[in-house]
């Protein structure tokens, strides 16, 4: 299964749809039946995002692809000419943990807030928001759905144009 651009577009629709009827809707939550399934929700997609990560880095760890990416421009956080040398397993892991930390970041935060102001709505948007970071994640396309790393999953992961004066130069170079 492929998550290409439409999935990905897809997601973004029905998590953004999803908020909209949440705002709209917020009487609902206060039913004790409907606030435990909320919350037993939140927890097992926190737990499945977080197993999803942990396996994303087995992934890399075990594929160890050493095709050399040499990364160039602004996108990166170097100075216009400068280049970085980095593998295929160190970007893909690099990304990973990012995506890592937000994964926390928006459970702590969620958390947090269901936990100060004791209204579940916190945590259906934490869990869309998730559900989001998932979905378009290339990583996960990549490493766990199968999707082949070409077109906007094409690595450096969502590079400029290169008709703009901030363009990503990428070279790939394969190790014999």
């Amino acid at each position: 299964m492929a998550f290409g651009s439409t999935v990905r577009r897809l997601a973004l629709n029905v998590c953004l749809g999803g908020l909209f009827g949440i705002i709209q809707n917020r009487e609902i939550f206060k039913d004790p039946t409907i606030l435990t399934g909320v919350m037993y929700s939140y927890y097992a997609f926190c737990l499945i995002t977080m197993v999803v990560r942990t396996y994303c880095l087995y992934i890399i760890r075990e594929r160890n692809d050493q095709t050399e990416l040499i990364l160039k421009g602004k996108k990166h956080g170097l100075k216009p000419m400068q280049e970085k040398k980095m593998t295929v397993r160190q970007y893909d892991f690099d990304k990973n943990m990012w995506q890592s930390k937000i994964f926390l970041l928006v459970f702590v935060v969620s958390y947090l807030l269901y936990y100060y102001y004791k209204d579940p709505v916190v945590a259906v948007i934490a869990t869309l928001i998730l559900l989001y970071f998932l979905v378009s994640d290339p990583i996960f396309a990549i490493h766990v759905a199968g999707s082949q790393a070409k077109g906007d999953l094409a690595r450096p992961f969502g590079a400029a144009s290169p008709f703009s004066s901030n363009a990503n130069i990428v070279t790939i170079e394969k190790k014999a």
